[in-house]
């Protein structure tokens, strides 16, 4: 078991002695399923996909033109992935799930919004790694957009106006797949190819392992190269650079024994 931040380096380092193509996520919370915003949403509204890819995104392409964004070729899977990767690092929900080919990244994304004084310290986060080159070759890519069966394939989108991507070595899965863990631990179960694997990292350990990282290049302002992603780092620097600490025990106040009625004269 990956449990430390040292132990995870040493993973790392006999990870690329075979020259093999990995991608990394990390999650801050370990409750979290492996899914796309898509499917967290889908779920809570009932949207299925022919609804999102035939009826939110040619208005949401619409409202997008305003700020030079939008699908010109719906049947372009190039250009409507592109636009979906464009919207996914806006916040607005797509079936992209985003990967890293950096272990290190992934790392810095588990940690990026853990609070120190908010957290219990003896807690973790979670990075996962997909053997992505395996699943390569075991299985055909499926063209998403014509998907009737359960998928999960790669996407690289393009990266013209979307600079995060360069930065965080991003890459992408699409899927119509609620849960990506689920769904490639049953075929490990039916095949015995395992193509998933995660680490942890001890909370107790991310000023460390910011710090470090920080000495790598990897922070807010890299990242998110723009005046917010400047901010949030700077905030990193001088405000959340600091140890985890236990959680206060509440104080039980015990009242005030109850004063013995009057006796009236």
């Amino acid at each position: 078991m990956i449990n430390s931040w040292a132990s995870y380096k040493n993973w790392i380092s006999d990870l690329v002695k075979n020259n093999h193509t990995y991608f990394f996520r990390g999650q801050k919370d370990l409750s979290w399923k492996l899914e796309t915003t898509f499917q967290r949403y889908a779920a809570k509204n009932g949207i299925n996909w022919k609804d999102y890819f035939d009826k939110i995104l040619p208005e949401v392409s619409y409202q997008a033109a305003s700020f030079g964004y939008n699908i010109e070729d719906f049947k372009n899977e190039e250009k409507v992935g592109g636009f979906l990767a464009k919207l996914q690092h806006h916040g607005f929900p797509t079936p992209l799930l985003d990967w890293t080919m950096s272990p290190y990244i992934a790392a810095y994304f588990a940690l990026k919004d853990v609070d120190p004084r908010n957290v219990d310290a003896n807690g973790f986060v979670k990075i996962y790694m997909f053997d992505f080159q395996l699943w390569r070759n075991s299985y055909m890519q499926v063209p998403f957009l014509n998907a009737e069966i359960p998928f999960l394939s790669e996407f690289r989108p393009s990266a013209i106006n979307n600079q995060r991507l360069v930065s965080q070595m991003a890459v992408t899965t699409v899927t119509n797949v609620p849960d990506v863990e689920a769904y490639l631990d049953n075929i490990n179960k039916t095949t015995g190819k395992n193509f998933l694997y995660y680490a942890l990292l001890p909370i107790k350990e991310r000023r460390v392992i910011m710090n470090e990282l920080n000495l790598m290049g990897i922070n807010t302002a890299t990242m998110f190269p723009d005046f917010d992603g400047m901010c949030t780092s700077l905030k990193e620097i001088y405000f959340n650079n600091v140890d985890p600490v236990p959680l206060p025990i509440p104080l039980v106040v015990t009242p005030p024994p109850l004063l013995p009625n009057s006796v009236g004269a």
